[in-house]
């Protein structure tokens, strides 16, 4: 694991090891994805990253693997395999520098942001 990844000595759980299954294929911890529709108050069209693969029916909310997508904006969601397909989410690059992110909270999510860990997967408009 990158070392950059890890802040402030927090230990970060693993993340699983199969893919979630997109509309696209497999996405994983540090692809970049487009969301055809707007969505959290970012428009049709803005990319987003994957910041966590987890296991829907281990956290007993339904079936398949869900993903994290963390915005340009800041805002973060998780989206069923179903939900990637209502948004029409599209895999457009993988960003192995990010990769190795671990996701332990929405909080430490945000203060990774707000600290530009995330800037290289956006340019100024996100898109």
């Amino acid at each position: 694991m990158d070392a950059d990844l890890v802040r402030d000595g927090a230990t970060r759980r693993e993340l699983t090891t199969h893919p979630a299954i997109g509309p696209d294929g497999a996405l994983r911890v540090g692809d970049l994805v487009r969301v055809g529709r707007p969505c959290l108050d970012n428009p049709s069209g803005t990319r987003a990253l994957v910041v966590e693969v987890y296991d829907r029916r281990a956290l007993r909310i339904g079936d398949g693997l869900g993903v994290q997508l963390l915005f340009p904006n800041g805002a973060a969601d998780g989206f069923s395999p179903r939900d990637r397909e209502l948004w029409g989410v599209t895999f457009l690059d993988h960003r192995p520098a990010l990769a190795g992110y671990h996701f332990t909270s929405i909080g430490r999510l945000v203060a990774d942001w707000r600290d530009g860990l995330f800037a290289e997967a956006f340019d100024d408009t996100g898109r």
